[in-house]
């Protein structure tokens, strides 16, 4: 107990002393004399060039699974579009899957989720925009550092003033260095810790979406995985012999884990995912 309480207080009187040799610690930079990488920002953009279509588009007034999405009968390379009615300007973003040529109705079959969220009517068509999205990268550049006062000439510099937040660092470094000591004294007889149990190797999972379209679950699949949430597909055989693909995402090991995924699902535009074994 003696050696821990001499190692914590050499460690405070330590940094202490590092906070007393250096006053300026305080700022930080990457070493170069550019401005640097502040942040990256990802930003949906708009892509006619790669897809757009305006046509007639309907909701059948069926229930539907896979949150919002609209479903053309043209093969496209994207999984993100943007869709409007062109009737009240209402948008919104969702999935794009391809339906059957030959089924009957307009060029465009929305879900029920996006129906409701453009204000569309059960089997009451309207003129709707669909363009394709993606995913830009854009760097935002930090500002330059502020130039430093010119000295006059003659005069030597002098020493910047410490400043109120360098002041309250400080203050915060000394508390918490004698803290240290304090601490070391109450917790050297203290027992350790119980060991956390580890999660189950099988969670909870949820269905994302569930459909004949191999190509639409495949995109699905691919949305999920690029927002880090474990996922895979489930093939089962409808009675008339249909291949159904079930998009299902998990297992996920305790319910913190599992309401963090269902969050991040739902903000994806699959709001009608469910839980399933």
């Amino acid at each position: 107990m003696a050696l821990g309480r001499a190692s914590a207080a050499a460690m405070a009187l330590a940094l202490l002393g590092a906070c007393a040799e250096m006053p300026g610690a305080a700022a930080t930079g990457s070493g170069s004399d550019g401005p640097g990488i502040l942040r990256i920002e990802e930003r949906e953009v708009e892509r006619p060039d790669i897809y757009e279509l305006e046509a007639r588009g309907l909701w059948d007034g069926r229930f539907s699974l896979g949150g919002r999405w609209v479903a053309v009968t043209d093969q496209v390379d994207a999984e993100r579009v943007r869709i409007v009615n062109l009737a009240n300007g209402r948008a919104i973003e969702g999935g794009l899957f391809r339906r059957e040529v030959n089924l009957p109705g307009p060029p465009l079959m929305v879900s029920m989720d996006a129906a409701e969220a453009l204000g569309m009517q059960a089997g009451t068509p309207v003129e709707m925009r669909v363009v394709a999205l993606r995913t830009e990268t854009v760097e935002i550049p930090a500002p330059p550092p502020a130039a430093p006062a010119a000295t006059p000439a003659g005069e030597p510099p002098e020493a910047a003033a410490e400043t109120p937040a360098e002041a309250a660092a400080d203050g915060a470094i000394a508390t918490t260095a004698l803290a240290a000591i304090e601490a070391a004294d109450a917790d050297a007889g203290a027992p350790p810790p119980p060991a956390q149990p580890a999660a189950p190797a099988s969670g909870r999972r949820l269905q994302v979406a569930s459909g004949s379209n191999q190509e639409g679950a495949d995109a699905v699949l691919r949305r999920l995985r690029g927002a880090e949430i474990p996922a895979e597909i489930r093939t089962a055989q409808a009675a008339d012999g249909t291949a159904i693909y079930r998009v299902v995402a998990g297992p996920f090991p305790d319910a913190d884990a599992y309401d963090a995924a269902l969050a991040r699902i739902r903000e994806l535009g699959y709001a009608d995912a469910f839980a399933v074994r």
